[in-house]
């Protein structure tokens, strides 16, 4: 059993910087396209899709936390924001509705919570692999896990990571810019981080309320139905690639 883990806020930052420059096709098509994609070269026998779920409890640990990403937004002028989150929304709801794809998305959570916690969950209680598609640094911290692999969709290959501790403790230290968390200077600076950044331990509340929704999952029977999903996304891809419709 092969679990394929992937990353959908990085797949739609990419959909959108190609759509940018071909804007008679629907980000959602290149989405798609990156999803059957990952599916089919890395032979899934079961597709999760992590997404964030609005407001992250990180932000009432430090507010400012990625307050960075609306500034890199608004300068991108050509992009009407809302409207793509709720066409990316409402295609996470159905592709968790009529395809194959288990897609989780819960408030107040982050995708990169979800992934952490699920590739551990399935590796440890389950004994299955796991292959998480992502190419943010912070998911390095999982690779050594075992049965668990990284493959990073910049460099188009596995990444290994010797020792993740390292990373947590440097982005404890110094900080991660990409996040806007600032350097610690204290050692009430270096805890916040350290929460902050940590992958390998969240807290309890975060992974309880992820683990529910996986044995929620694991516990339903998945329903198909393409002629519903392809009403909706009329690409002819989808009417030849059964990726998304067979298991």
């Amino acid at each position: 059993m092969i679990n394929l883990i992937i990353d959908a806020n990085e797949l739609l930052m990419r959909s959108i910087f190609v759509w940018r420059k071909n804007k008679n096709i629907p980000f959602q098509y290149f989405l798609l396209r990156q999803i059957i994609k990952y599916i089919k070269e890395l032979k899934a026998s079961r597709v999760f899709i992590a997404a964030d779920g609005g407001h992250s409890w990180r932000k009432y640990i430090y507010p400012e936390y990625k307050a960075n990403r609306k500034d890199f937004r608004e300068k991108i002028e050509d992009v009407n924001w809302d409207s793509v989150f709720k066409s990316y929304n409402f295609l996470l709801k159905n592709l968790d509705k009529y395809t194959i794809t288990n897609v989780i998305q819960i408030d107040n959570i982050e995708a990169d919570d979800i992934i952490s916690y699920l590739s551990r969950y399935l590796s440890y209680v389950h004994q299955e692999d796991v292959i998480i598609v992502s190419q943010d640094s912070d998911i390095r911290q999982l690779a050594n896990i075992p049965r668990v692999k990284v493959y990073s969709t910049r460099r188009k290959k596995f990444v290994n990571e010797d020792n993740a501790i390292n990373i947590i403790k440097n982005k404890m230290i110094k900080g991660d810019t990409s996040d806007n968390i600032p350097k610690a200077n204290t050692f009430g600076e270096k805890v916040r981080n350290y929460i902050l950044v940590n992958l390998l331990k969240l807290p309890e509340p975060v992974e309880e309320t992820i683990r529910n929704q996986i044995e929620s999952i694991l516990h339903s029977k998945k329903e198909v139905n393409r002629e519903e999903f392809t009403k909706v996304y009329k690409y002819k891809f989808l009417q030849k690639d059964p990726y998304l419709f067979q298991s």
